[in-house]
Order: C-alpha cells, then sequence, then structure tokens
C-alpha cells in the first residue's frame, strides 16, 4: 500500500486517539526551554531599546525665578510636580502655585512670563538632534513655548531618556511700589497747586479792591 492508496477520507479524527500521541513525544523540558530562551531574547532586545519608547508624562520639574526692580535675579527655586491627570496640569492648580509663590523675602512678585519646556521629538530624530550642532536652535523653539496660565498646559508623551527634562518656568518680578509713590506724589501735588492759586486769586482780589 502507497501513500496514494490512502486518502484523507481513510483517516478521521476518531482513528487517531491520546494514546498516539504519548509523553516521550512531546516533554515539559523541550518545551519549557524553548519558551525561556525565546523570553530571554525579547526582553534582552526589549530592554537595549526601552530608554527610546516614548510614554505618558507623570511628573514636571517647576523652576520658580525671582526677579527684583533692578532686573537681577534674587533666587530660583525648583520642586517636583506630580500631575493629578497625566500629561496635563490642570489651570486651579497653576493659579493655586502662582498665589502660593508671589510672596519671596516679604516683597510681593507678580509673575510675567509661563514657559513650558517639553521634548517630545520622536526615536527618529534622536540622531539628528544629537549629532547636529545647527539643530539646537530649531528644536529649542520647538520644545520651548510661552505658556497662559488662564488655560490647562498639556505635555506630549517624551522619550523615556528625556522625561526629567520636562519642566515649567514661572518668571515672577518684584512688584515696583515705586510707581504708586509718584502718583499719590502728584496727586498732592496738584491739590497743593490748586490750593495756592486760590490762595493768590484772594490775594489779587483782596489788593485790587484796596485800589
Amino acid at each position: 500500500m502507497t501513500n496514494e492508496d490512502i486518502t484523507n477520507e481513510d483517516i478521521t479524527n476518531e482513528d487517531i486517539t491520546n494514546e498516539d500521541i504519548t509523553n516521550e513525544d512531546i516533554t515539559n523540558e523541550d518545551i519549557t526551554n524553548e519558551d525561556i530562551t525565546w523570553i530571554k531574547k525579547y526582553k534582552e532586545e526589549n530592554n537595549k531599546y526601552k530608554d527610546f519608547y516614548k510614554e505618558k508624562v507623570v511628573s514636571v520639574k517647576l523652576y520658580f525665578v525671582y526677579i527684583n526692580s533692578d532686573k537681577y535675579i534674587r533666587k530660583i527655586s525648583n520642586t517636583l510636580f506630580y500631575l493629578e491627570n497625566t500629561g496635563i496640569i490642570n489651570k486651579d492648580n497653576i493659579i493655586s502655585l502662582i498665589k502660593q509663590k508671589q510672596l519671596y523675602n516679604n516683597k510681593k512678585y507678580k509673575l510675567h512670563f509661563l514657559y513650558k519646556f517639553n521634548i517630545d521629538i520622536d526615536t527618529e530624530e534622536i540622531e539628528h538632534f544629537v549629532k547636529e550642532t545647527n539643530s539646537t536652535n530649531m528644536y529649542s523653539n520647538k520644545f520651548f513655548k510661552l505658556e497662559s496660565y488662564v488655560n490647562d498646559i498639556e505635555f506630549k508623551d517624551t522619550i523615556n531618556i528625556f522625561q526629567d527634562l520636562n519642566a515649567m518656568y514661572f518668571i515672577f518680578h518684584e512688584v515696583n511700589n515705586i510707581s504708586n509713590l509718584k502718583y499719590i506724589n502728584y496727586e498732592q501735588t496738584r491739590k497743593n497747586k490748586k490750593n495756592n492759586n486760590k490762595k493768590n486769586k484772594k490775594t489779587i482780589i483782596q489788593t485790587r479792591r484796596k485800589y
């Protein structure tokens, strides 16, 4: 009997039983070793590129810069801020931070600028970013953006090795009270002038009456 004499119709699933496949044919050792080898290779390859995968931003560094009335930087402080909603800083949180940080050394400061630094380049751009010196300005303009505290601020997904660079910069300027003093002095001067003019008029009238 040749293979041609045996057709699919001659052999059915019922003809093949569990007894035909014994434990000797397939061992746990063969399956386990193959699986472990494959998993190890996968993990090794995966770990090589783990730092180059993009992930959601869960925390950012906050920098608070205080500039006095003479335009000198008086202080720079920073803190790590964890985002309640992944990738987003809520506007209410921003306003709360501004209120908390507007006083320094018993002097009041006002927020002038709010900047976001968010590196969102793709894996394919890393080589160009590292090698090309001329690309620094191009990427800086892309990463560094002026924001408004009246809106939620979004951070785009970032490659793992750049996660620590994501940041917000709060630029505070000292409130200048001199302008208020000048305004008060001006008002007082104006009032004094009016009073003097009235006195002069009275003097002129009295002098004329004498004649």
